[in-house]
């Protein structure tokens, strides 16, 4: 799981996420990363609807756009995903977070509570 918390935190939810459906998917059947997916939205949207400006991860997510990490200051980017498909790495942490929906939320949660604590 602090794999995952990490790949949130440098890659961005959506990106990170919306890169990784592809290969897996059956029919009209959604895949394990798109399940991820939309869960992790859920919780990024629950997690930043609190928080402020001031909040450079929910400011630029609010936005629908990523966070620079390498920027001095709150930059807003553009998602750049990685091109990956739903396996490896990626699709086991997806059924990590999927075995334990409330946990995987909760993490999420914490993460956005620990960078930009509330005042």
């Amino acid at each position: 799981m602090k794999n995952l918390i990490l790949a949130l935190a440098t890659l961005g939810v959506v990106g990170f996420s919306l890169a990784a459906c592809g290969d897996s998917t059956k029919g009209d059947e959604k895949n394990d990363c798109e399940k991820y997916a939309e869960l992790a939205e859920e919780a990024m949207d629950a997690a930043c609807a609190p928080m402020d400006v001031s909040c450079c991860i929910c400011k630029c997510w609010k936005e629908g756009k990523d966070y620079d990490t390498q920027a001095v200051d709150c930059t807003c980017v553009d998602f750049t995903p990685p091109a990956e498909i739903c396996e490896g790495t990626l699709l086991e942490e997806a059924q990590d977070c999927l075995a334990d929906e409330t946990a995987c939320k909760s993490d999420i949660t914490n993460m956005i509570t620990m960078a930009c604590p509330q005042s």
